[in-house]
Order: structure tokens, then sequence, then C-alpha cells
């Protein structure tokens, strides 16, 4: 399947790939937010996300976290129809912590995407 593989808090992108090859899935492209701001769904690793987004020749889309969970919301919208769009994706990955799938499944949803939850 092909997926965009939403990263949060401090998950490791090379071991996502990994993870990824093991179970058949093709990464077309990571997601993320910025944390300029304190939110569940974003990630303390860019600059490491960075590199393994280089490393691996896999774009990188993400977006600043804003003041408002409105304008939070409407970035993870905006970061998945992208992905969809440009990359094809069929799927997101994300982390099984309530507080990062519930958005992302939610967002997901909204474009007729399914979401597979990472690995404990």
């Amino acid at each position: 399947m092909k997926l965009g593989m939403w990263v949060s808090g401090k998950l490791n992108g090379q071991s996502l790939l990994s993870w990824a090859a093991d179970q058949k899935h093709t990464v077309k492209c990571f997601l993320t937010m910025e944390p300029k701001h304190p939110l569940a769904w974003a990630t303390g690793n860019l600059d490491a996300l960075k590199k393994t987004a280089d490393t691996n020749k896999i774009d990188l889309l993400f977006k600043s976290v804003k003041e408002s969970g409105d304008d939070n919301y409407a970035a993870l919208d905006a970061l998945i129809k992208f992905a969809k769009a440009k990359y094809g994706v069929e799927a997101i990955a994300v982390s099984r912590e309530p507080t990062v799938a519930h958005p992302i499944r939610n967002a997901a949803k909204k474009f007729k995407l399914k979401t597979v939850l990472l690995p404990r």
C-alpha cells in the first residue's frame, strides 16, 4: 500500500521506513508539523526527520503548528489532501496514541484515505 507516514513525538523516521518495508508498504512521503507550540501530533525530531527524508529520497511535508486549534486542523487537512493529490497515497500510517491517531484518522477520512496504525 502507498503510505503517507505521519511522524509525531520522538518517532524515528528510519525505523518507520524499516517497519513499512517489512509490511510490504511503500512510503511515498513523510508528514508532520513543526512544534512552535505544543501539539500531540507534531514532531520533536524535525531535524533528524529531514536527514532521514533526504537520505532516503522521500519528500517531507510539514507545516508549523499554529496557535489556534482550528488553524491546526486546517493545516492537518491541507497536508493530507496534498499527500493524496501529489503522491497518490492510499493510507496514512500513524501512531496508536489516541491523541495523535484520532485527529489524523478524522482528517484521512475526509479524503477517503485509510489509516494504518503503527506497532506499539
